[in-house]
């Protein structure tokens, strides 16, 4: 992701659940670190998970991540709402240069995705499950 911003794990529970953490540094402008950190609000086997933003530079970051069955596949479908707070750009900057990363991250994860599933699907031999 060539001009994207990057992601490290930093810390992370073993599992997704409701209160559980998990904490990333993301770099942006291919030289900036920004650590943010996230709480797992809602989970719902195997419709739905979400988490909101603890820590990090945004007033609001709620994310949700439904998966719907979808002609013998799934289909994964995220919502947003997220606003920078006001010292990092407010709406403004949310519009200009949040939204547009946002859309090129998840355009990636939807090819890698993509690519995960197609070469699960290829290795599989006949009569496997």
């Amino acid at each position: 992701m060539t001009g994207q911003p990057t992601f490290r794990m930093l810390r992370c529970g073993d599992s997704v659940q409701v209160g559980g953490q998990f904490w990333i540094e993301v770099t942006t402008a291919a030289v900036l670190p920004v650590v943010m950190g996230f709480q797992f609000t809602q989970y719902d086997a195997p419709n739905l998970f979400s988490e909101t933003l603890i820590h990090g530079p945004f007033q609001q970051f709620d994310h949700t991540h439904l998966f719907e069955n979808s002609g013998g596949g799934t289909l994964i479908r995220d919502t947003i709402s997220c606003r920078l707070k006001w010292p990092y750009g407010g709406e403004i900057g949310t519009r200009l240069m949040v939204a547009k990363s946002l859309h090129a991250m998840f355009a990636y994860r939807a090819t890698e995705l993509q690519q995960l599933a197609q070469s699960a699907f290829e290795f599989r031999k006949p009569g496997d499950i």
